[in-house]
């Protein structure tokens, strides 16, 4: 049971988000969420990916990544965007969605049914878990200071009284930041966001009850009309972003994600 348990909860970590602070600014306007995660069919955006030199403090170049917007795939009766991440180690793809109210990316579950079955019927009717469907990546109205549940992975365990949120996450509207990147040649104003997530993992029997709560930040910066265009902070982050897996030994390595160039289609 140790085993499958562990399992799960590593499973978790692929979808958990860090990163370092950034510099917030002035209210953001309401607007349309999808036109802030925009794109069609055809859809391509590629981004560099640097790492912070821990002596000279200053970023190299280490990969790129290339993000094209594929197909259209149902699931669970919900209609999603296919998005093929294609970097130096491979393809993965992501699922989202977007409307007037929010920018939304599929995370499939069924993995975490499918572990707790493997205890049998006596065992697993023991264990509730209730991971979200959805991560919500962004949220209107974009008012400067507006918070939202982003993420929420809950378990129970009904005969240890153990009830908790393994994963929690939490964003929120930082504002507008103004961004000089080369792809705009010009500078150009970027909502904010910044992700605030808590884990609880057990490390051993002495914590199974109450694990040791881990606090991360991160930070996101979306452009109407042309989507995320910086990601900055530890491996988990960019991971997260691109669909990759992810190393939690690599954490606290420094990352930053630029866009390089796009052609929405």
């Amino acid at each position: 049971m140790k085993i499958v348990f562990y399992s799960l909860l590593i499973s978790v970590l692929l979808f958990i988000v860090a990163c370092e602070d950034g510099v917030s600014t002035e209210a953001v306007e309401s607007a349309n969420a999808s036109e802030y995660y925009p794109g069609v069919i055809g859809s391509s955006f590629t981004y560099n990916l640097d790492t912070l030199d821990q002596l000279s403090r200053n970023y190299v170049n280490v990969d790129s990544r290339n993000t094209i917007i594929t197909d259209t795939r149902t699931i669970n009766g919900t209609e999603y965007m296919v998005q093929e991440n294609r970097g130096t180690n491979g393809t993965v793809e992501q699922y989202f969605r977007r409307t007037d109210n929010g920018v939304y990316f599929y995370f499939d579950t069924t993995g975490f049914s499918q572990t707790i079955a493997l205890l049998g019927d006596s065992l697993a009717t023991l264990i509730n878990i209730s991971p979200d469907e959805e991560i919500i990546a962004l949220s209107t109205p974009f008012e400067d200071g507006k918070q939202w549940n982003a993420y929420k992975f809950n378990f129970t365990l009904s005969a240890l009284q153990i009830d908790y949120s393994i994963v929690d996450v939490k964003a929120t509207i930082e504002g507008m930041d103004t961004l000089s990147l080369d792809v705009f040649g010009e500078a150009t104003e970027a909502v904010k966001i910044k992700y605030n997530i808590t884990t609880r993992i057990p490390t051993d029997i002495s914590n199974f009850l109450e694990p040791e709560e881990i606090n991360y930040e991160g930070y996101s910066w979306y452009v109407k009309g042309t989507g995320l265009v910086r990601a900055e902070g530890s491996g988990v982050l960019l991971s997260f972003l691109s669909g990759t897996s992810i190393d939690f030994s690599d954490s606290l390595t420094i990352y930053r994600e630029t866009l390089t160039s796009y052609s929405l289609e």
